[in-house]
């Protein structure tokens, strides 16, 4: 198995008793790159507006995971 770098946060580090260079596993699962999942809030905004709605259609998942984020984080 290759060796991936991470980088975790000084809370993670502290809370964990990580030290960097320690190495550790982690499972992951590698899911749908297409699916967005879109809030509530959001798709109904979106579903309010055809031509916002029609643009947000324009978009690859990755742009409206960006977006989704952003709206999300503010």
């Amino acid at each position: 198995m290759p060796h991936v770098h991470g980088v975790v946060s000084t809370d993670i580090k502290a809370s964990t008793g990580l030290e960097v260079g320690d190495e550790v596993e982690t499972p992951f699962i590698v899911c749908d790159q297409d699916h967005v999942d879109v809030p509530g809030a959001l798709r109904a905004a979106l579903n309010s507006d055809d031509t916002t709605s029609a643009q947000w259609g324009k978009f690859k998942a990755g742009k409206k995971r960006m977006f989704t984020s952003h709206v999300f984080s503010a």
